[in-house]
């Protein structure tokens, strides 16, 4: 579990790592929410890369 504070908001999350897998879940609050969902598909593949990167 971690939490940010940024611009007056804290934003939770946290970070599970697995054998095959790495799963990060942020609770972001109503517009920062909103926004985000135009960038996970972009950081779904950003970190695969990192992830099957030699």
């Amino acid at each position: 579990m971690f939490s940010v504070a940024a611009m007056g908001q804290t934003v939770p999350g946290s970070v599970d790592v697995l054998e095959t897998a790495v799963v990060i879940v942020i609770e972001l609050p109503g517009l920062l929410g909103q926004i985000a969902s135009a960038f996970k598909g972009r950081l779904q593949k950003a970190g695969q890369l990192l992830l099957t990167k030699d």
